[in-house]
């Protein structure tokens, strides 16, 4: 049923939902939590007044690399990044965002890093199993979390045998049967 006066249902709705004090009243509990896993947060502005946006990656990658080596029996230290910039153009940018952009394409094709282009598909496919690449990427995963497969943390950090082999403070030597390599590194 639709109202009299929607101005009167909107304004009851704020009021009911405390939208104006929101800021103020709202009360994240889980912020030390979320921070330890993901430090993430503004620090300040840049020389044009711009704030600054940073997140320390490396920080979450604690819990990960040390999972992902004990599943796979050898030492983990670096991660497979993927950007999807779909339908972002070079026109979205300013013209000095440009010239960064292209200075950094122009660094990846100098040093040899993995800059695919449109034939990303079987490139991927190459380096990860489809069904641990997301459906809207080209892979076969679609995961049923609230989310889907961007929210669901998908890895063997998640696997509670791997997460209860070791403590925070014992080291793991691993052996590889194929090589004479020993990899050592504390969980």
């Amino acid at each position: 049923m639709k109202s009299q006066n929607p101005l009167n249902d909107t304004l009851r709705w704020r009021q009911e939902f405390e939208v104006d004090t929101i800021m103020e009243d709202f009360d994240f509990k889980e912020l030390n939590e979320v921070r330890k896993y993901y430090p993430q947060g503004y620090h300040g502005v840049d020389k044009e007044g711009r704030p600054i946006y940073i997140e320390r990656l490396g920080k979450t990658l604690v819990i990960r690399y040390p999972a992902c080596s004990v599943a796979t029996n050898r030492h983990i230290d670096s991660s497979t990044t993927i950007l999807d910039v779909e339908g972002v153009g070079l026109k979205s940018f300013t013209r000095p965002a440009q010239e960064v952009l292209m200075h950094l394409r122009k660094i990846y094709a100098d040093n040899d890093s993995k800059v695919i282009g449109n034939k990303y598909l079987s490139k991927l496919l190459e380096m990860i199993d489809e069904s641990e690449l997301p459906g809207f990427i080209g892979g076969s995963c679609n995961c049923m979390y609230e989310g889907g497969c961007m929210r669901s943390d998908k890895g063997p950090w998640n696997d509670t045998y791997i997460a209860e082999s070791g403590s925070e403070t014992e080291e793991v030597t691993l052996c590889s049967a194929n090589s004479d390599r020993r990899d050592s590194f504390t969980v």
